[in-house]
């Protein structure tokens, strides 16, 4: 439980607490790596590919694509870049 004296603000608390990085350089490279790893939705995964948002179901059901990483609703699905590269699929 974080408690304040009259006037402070939990911002004022935040920017008052010194960060230390408790990771090694090498940790931080691997997760700098881990952020470029964007989201590729199905309709844009459909543009590159060439084909139809139909097809993109099709194909998973086949197993010819990997399940997706976030499902935000029935039409609204995505997988992270780097699910795509290890099932073999080159996008840009």
């Amino acid at each position: 439980m974080v408690m304040f004296t009259a006037g402070a603000t939990a911002a004022n608390a935040i920017r008052a607490t010194p960060q230390k990085n408790p990771l090694p350089p090498a940790q931080l490279k691997s997760i700098g790596k881990k952020m470029d790893d964007r989201l590729i939705l199905r309709k844009e995964l459909a543009q590159q590919l060439s084909v139809h948002r139909r097809t993109i179901s099709n194909w998973m059901k086949e197993g010819k694509l990997p399940p997706p990483d976030v499902k935000i609703n029935t039409k609204t699905i995505g997988w992270k870049l780097s699910t795509l590269e290890a099932a073999g699929v080159r996008v840009t």
